[in-house]
């Protein structure tokens, strides 16, 4: 599955493969180039000349674009290096280690792993070799023995519990989110079957989204019906009181009076 699909999930063993693989910079190279404080840049056209060239506009823009790029690279990276409960594989190719030990800069996501964490290295030809011997195994057929035959089946039909979890509906790169921000969507959430454990989590969710730790849970629900965000019927399926109490627990009474920067850029 992508990174993005992924967060919020666990998984015993996970493998990241392709990290030597660039960012995406294709963007650095538009003719028209778009910055939220610097407005809108284009190229130099020497029109006697017949030439065309960068601009100082452009190369801020860009290496704001860069440092921007990166930032986000690096908390995609963050969300996929923690999905994993047991053991994680990093894989990366390339002709020597050439991590960088380096974030600012960073143009890979084997730029984000330090190099004293030790990596196992395997030329061209071990891989080829594999890939040969595999094709020569000498494969014993016996008698099956049934409790190893059960055990086998049970893990190749096993059936992940959380794979609703896995549909929801999931925001944007942080690129996305920064471009609508100042648009105030509200995502309407409909339910037309049983409310299952999940879609309960949807609603509590966007409720939570929108609570203010100055007024009480009953009174953003509340609003978030009349603005159409949820329904009565949709907030009568979860547990008021049980977030209440979370909410108002000593760990959280501090937020009361500060501004929050929830699910915003």
């Amino acid at each position: 599955m992508t990174v993005h699909s992924s967060k919020g999930l666990e998984f015993p063993v996970v493998i990241l493969c392709n990290l030597e693989a660039s960012f995406n910079s294709e963007d650095d190279y538009d003719e028209i180039m778009l910055d939220r404080n610097l407005g809108l840049a284009v190229k130099f056209y020497d029109d006697n000349l017949r030439e065309k060239h960068e601009t100082l506009v452009r190369s801020v823009i860009r290496e704001r674009a860069r440092i921007e790029r990166m930032k986000e690279e690096m908390r995609l990276f963050y969300v996929a290096t923690t999905r994993a409960t047991y053991s994680m594989h990093l894989i990366f190719s390339g002709k020597e280690d050439g991590r960088k030990n380096i974030f600012n800069g960073a143009n890979a996501c084997v730029d984000f792993l330090p190099s004293f964490i030790p990596a196992k290295l395997h030329t061209v030809e071990e891989i080829e070799l594999s890939r040969r011997n595999a094709d020569f195994k000498e494969v014993l057929i016996g008698v099956a023995e049934k409790d190893k035959v059960d055990g086998i089946k049970s893990c190749i039909n096993y059936d992940y519990p959380f794979m609703q979890d896995c549909t929801l509906p999931l925001k944007g790169s942080v690129t996305a989110l920064t471009k609508d921000d100042e648009e105030n969507n509200y995502t309407r959430v409909l339910f037309e079957d049983e409310s299952t454990d999940s879609q309960k989590g949807t609603i509590a969710h966007k409720l939570l989204e929108n609570f203010n730790f100055d007024e009480s849970i009953i009174k953003t629900a509340e609003r978030l019906i009349t603005l159409g965000v949820l329904s009565r019927e949709e907030v009568d399926k979860i547990n008021l009181e049980r977030i209440d109490r979370a909410i108002n627990s000593d760990a959280l009474k501090g937020l009361k009076g500060k501004k929050l920067y929830r699910e915003q850029p």
